[in-house]
């Protein structure tokens, strides 16, 4: 299944994890109990586009010690597998918590949807500051080495000229 490739994919394994229970719950409710189908199809479709995106995020995590910035999403995942579960006792004929749950499902999809596009934008201005003050580094050392081979080439240049003066005397 395309959910299983995914979880695979999904960086962490707290991640991985609760990613898998909510896809496989999700895959569960929708076979067993119809109501709740669309929902659910939207929400572990968005989730499959996400995963890229959310496994890049959290490899730059890990290798920036930056561990906390998924946090957030970790909590919306948790909550939507508590979710997706008291969707599954929801009886087919109760249609009175259907729209509710309904509602509750379009809530969490968007929040998840909203937290991962705050944190891709983030993500976004500290890789453009990351890689400027990298660039700046850089062009510091390049400036340390150009100034260091230029007082080389300096000395180089008068010990040759004043062993050239002491052979002409």
């Amino acid at each position: 299944m395309g959910g299983q490739a995914v979880v695979s994919a999904i960086a962490g394994t707290g991640f991985q994890i609760l990613f898998s229970e909510l896809l496989k719950m999700g895959l569960k409710v929708q076979k067993n109990n119809s109501q709740f189908k669309s929902s659910l199809e939207r929400l572990q479709k968005m989730l499959e586009e996400m995963a890229p995106n959310i496994t890049r995020i959290g490899s730059f995590n890990r290798e920036l010690e930056q561990p906390k910035q998924l946090e957030r999403l970790q909590g919306l995942l948790s909550d939507g597998k508590d979710l997706v579960l008291k969707c599954s006792k929801i009886h087919k004929y109760n249609c009175l918590k259907r729209p509710l749950y309904n509602k509750k499902l379009l809530k969490l999809e968007k929040d998840i949807r909203d937290h991962i596009n705050i944190v891709s934008q983030f993500q976004e201005v500290a890789d453009t500051k990351e890689i400027l003050v990298k660039q700046n580094w850089t062009l510091v050392g390049l400036n340390n080495v150009s100034s260091g081979v230029k007082q080389l080439s300096d000395q180089v240049s008068s010990g040759v000229a004043q062993s050239s003066d002491e052979t002409i005397s």
